[in-house]
């Protein structure tokens, strides 16, 4: 496992020194790494069973431009299908928002992870930027920049974070209600799944945040936890999956995603970071902005909210602008 935290210049590396598949989440100082679905199985590094290395994170200079990519009409008829559907779904009642998702295969040519690693933590140094390998999850990397839980003794910090538009510089965004209501419905979950564990809490007002080549509207969530009543698993478990990537209600919208998607989302979606139960201590990560890696070949997954004023069309163009974060580190190799 090899990462950097936001707006941080140092790399970490935790190197099992054995099999981790049987190391207990949140039993001891270290790394998780969860899946979206709550049964399968969640990794976990221990430091104290690795050898820990430190280094400076790289800082080439990547030009990157906008990578262009084959899409079929299958591929664009499945996923506006699927949206159309979430929208049936919504306006019969079953649900506020449905998060649908799709994976992208490309092929590559001289798979290099040097150049991977060289490029992901390059490119993008406001996020949360890891290269994890297991034998029974294979690799994958990411880049993602939604924060899903910070603790640090009793305090903590979460975020909302919905709404996706191509970044303009010096350009004033225009959200629409659409993504404002989005943004709102996701605050309001978060703060509900927090209030029992609580004892106070506050929100931000709503601004913009800059996640490489998009920007999303961003809510901050802080507050302090009720002392000893809820441990780090049991508070990340009351989060996730949050609406922005799973939907409202919960329940209702995992059973359409189930029925659906027809595919296995993986740790896509799912969470990872550094846990000190010890110390309670957390800095857990959504896995956004992902990618499955072999030598031949790259799994991108990439998604969207869907609202009642969604539009197929312009959800097909989200995921197209959202794979973008990942293409960028593949780019020598497609």
């Amino acid at each position: 496992m090899v990462f950097s935290t936001p707006k941080n210049n140092v790399l970490q590396a935790y190197l099992q020194k054995e099999d981790v598949s049987q190391w207990k989440p949140f039993s001891k100082k270290g790394f998780v790494f969860a899946p979206f679905s709550e049964t399968q199985t969640t990794y976990a590094i221990h430091e104290a069973e690795s050898e820990v290395l430190e280094t400076a994170v790289p800082k080439k200079k990547i030009k990157t431009r906008v990578t262009v990519f084959p899409e079929t009409k299958e591929e664009y008829d499945r996923h506006t299908a699927m949206v159309s559907l979430a929208l049936a779904n919504i306006k019969e009642g079953e649900a506020e928002k449905i998060v649908v998702s799709r994976k992208k295969l490309l092929q590559l040519k001289d798979f290099d992870i040097k150049k991977v690693m060289m490029r992901l933590f390059s490119l993008y140094p406001a996020a949360f930027c890891y290269v994890w390998f297991h034998p029974e999850t294979g690799l994958w990397c990411g880049a993602t920049p939604e924060t899903l839980l910070t603790v640090n003794d009793q305090g903590f910090t979460t975020m909302a974070l919905a709404g996706t538009m191509v970044a303009k510089t010096g350009k004033v965004l225009q959200w629409t209600q659409k993504e404002r209501d989005e943004q709102q419905i996701v605050t309001d979950t978060i703060v509900k799944a927090l209030a029992p564990h609580t004892e106070t809490l506050e929100t931000s007002n709503t601004y913009n945040h800059r996640a490489g080549n998009l920007t999303h509207l961003r809510t901050d969530i802080t507050g302090r936890l009720k002392k000893k009543a809820s441990s780090l698993q049991h508070v990340a478990a009351a989060l996730h999956p949050t609406p922005a990537v799973c939907g409202l209600p919960t329940e209702s919208a995992k059973s359409f995603i189930n029925a659906v998607e027809k595919y296995d989302r993986k740790f896509y979606t799912g969470y990872l970071g550094l846990v000190c139960p010890s110390q309670n201590e957390a800095q857990l990560f959504v896995n956004l902005r992902c990618m499955q890696l072999t030598e031949a070949n790259a799994t991108l997954f990439v998604g969207g909210g869907i609202t009642e004023a969604s539009q197929p069309e312009a959800e097909w163009e989200e995921t197209r602008n959202k794979l973008q974060t990942m293409l960028q580190v593949l780019t020598p190799m497609l």
